[in-house]
């Protein structure tokens, strides 16, 4: 995660509480303005669903023959 974030292999302290408090600050914003969290999963589940259905055969046959 550290190298992604920062393109450095090794993370100080502050560089783990900074990743920290953005993904809390992510995750508070979302709750404040979504307080009804159900449909939103509902969707994103159907969604994610329907990439597995549809795009999982043809990765897994495009992986097996080359």
């Amino acid at each position: 995660m550290c190298s992604v974030v920062y393109r450095n292999d090794r993370c100080s302290v502050q560089h783990v509480m900074a990743v920290n408090v953005a993904v809390l600050l992510c995750c508070i914003v979302i709750a404040v303005f979504i307080p009804r969290i159900g449909p939103l999963l509902r969707y994103t589940g159907a969604v994610c669903g329907m990439v597995y259905v549809f795009m999982m055969p043809l990765l897994v046959s495009d992986h097996s023959q080359g």
